[in-house]
């Protein structure tokens, strides 16, 4: 800020303003400026750490719902072949299930036996 133009106005005023009080209104303008300037680069940096943190996290969520939807799907056609496969005659599904679990157990059993 120029103090010439304040002074001038105040002058034209009426007021009388003397050199040393100028001088020290003009430092401390010049001061605040300074303050002003370096607070405005802390928020400055604080929105852009904000604004990267905020686009990380949206980032997440925009891969996260394009996961969900491939994934969707497929969980959704294995759960209409488990509910078909249940409708069977005579429930083929579980007995499937039971006869592979047998043999799963029988196998367990198998390695646990010392020669």
């Amino acid at each position: 800020m120029n103090g010439e133009v304040i002074k001038t106005f105040l002058v034209g005023l009426g007021f009388a303003v003397d050199d040393k009080s100028l001088k020290n209104f003009n430092k401390a303008m010049d001061n605040a400026y300074v303050r002003m300037t370096l607070i405005a680069g802390g928020i400055t940096a604080a929105a852009t750490g904000i604004f990267a943190g905020i686009s990380q996290i949206s980032d997440g969520f925009e891969k996260m719902g394009y996961e969900y939807r491939i994934i969707a799907p497929m969980i959704n056609r294995q759960i209409m072949l488990r509910n078909a496969l249940l409708k069977l005659p005579g429930n083929w599904y579980q007995h499937h299930s039971a006869v592979q679990q047998s043999g799963d157990f029988q196998f367990s059993l198998s390695q646990t036996k010392f020669n």
